[in-house]
């Protein structure tokens, strides 16, 4: 798919805004409203890997009209996050576009590709409150080979992450408890603040639709190494997850693969009322 194809809203909106106080959360049922922004990709077309590309775009109000930079707030320091990901959802990439010279609603970030197809979301906060809008780069594989297999620890030089279980049921609030550990498998001691939080959890579903995106409950890093997440993922099915955590000056990634089971459904009598068995 092209990216010339400007793609209508496929994102969430929180109902509460957020602003510049540094704190959003993942989204719950109960937040969830449509909006109808615009992400459009300008350039570039087409992407080759191992080489720099600088994603020029626009971010449009429902009539057209460009969201400027000065309409954006500031959370978790920066006006957008651009939270991108292969079709396979093997590469993540998270860069924060800032507004071209002149050009009210246009933004622009470089990153190094490693695949020639993404989904591109922008999580941002306009004056109605947090939204993500999607859309897509480069050139998506008809039928990309996605790992479905549940992955619960992920390394990355010197620190190992691995994921509680967890149950996950689609539209219902949860707990991911992630624990950090060194090479000698004691908990990690040293987690700076990276973008205003411990770290920033954010999940795809392999369906390239939805998106969630939450941090640490706790402010201050915890002696366990163990990191707390509130999330709710708003549709079953297999979700990537990634954990993203910065030590002396060093962003850490680590992918972990999960599955979310549909919610329960209640069983509707011979009266068209519906009650639930115990």
């Amino acid at each position: 798919m092209k990216t010339g194809v400007t793609f209508v809203l496929t994102f969430l909106l929180l109902s509460m805004p957020v602003l510049a106080c540094e704190k959003h959360r993942a989204m719950t049922a109960a937040d969830q409203q449509i909006a109808p922004y615009t992400l459009r990709v300008l350039s570039p077309e087409t992407l080759i890997p191992g080489q720099n590309a600088t994603v020029k775009l626009t971010l449009n109000n429902p009539d057209n009209t460009p969201i400027d930079e000065s309409m954006l707030a500031i959370v978790h320091e920066k006006k957008m996050h651009l939270l991108i990901i292969s079709g396979d959802f093997k590469e993540y990439h998270h860069i924060h576009p800032q507004q071209v010279t002149g050009e009210s609603g246009v933004y622009e970030a470089t990153f190094t590709p490693k695949k020639t197809g993404f989904y591109l979301w922008a999580d941002v906060t306009p004056p109605g409150g947090q939204a993500y809008v999607s859309t897509m780069l480069g050139t998506l594989a008809k039928k990309s080979d996605i790992d479905l297999k549940p992955q619960q620890q992920a390394s990355s030089t010197g620190i190992t992450a691995s994921i509680a279980d967890a149950t996950l049921i689609a539209g219902s609030d949860a707990q991911i408890q992630i624990a950090l550990r060194d090479d000698a498998g004691k908990p990690l001691t040293l987690v700076e603040p990276y973008l205003g939080a411990l770290g920033h959890l954010v999940g795809f579903s392999v369906d390239g639709k939805r998106i969630l995106h939450a941090h640490p409950v706790d402010d201050e890093y915890p002696a366990s190494g163990v990191l707390s997440f509130h999330v709710n993922a708003p549709h079953s099915g297999i979700w990537k997850l990634f954990l993203q955590v910065q030590q002396n000056g060093t962003v850490h990634t680590f992918p972990f693969t999960v599955a979310v089971a549909r919610a329960a459904v209640k069983p509707v009598n011979t009266k068209g009322g519906q009650h639930d068995h115990h």
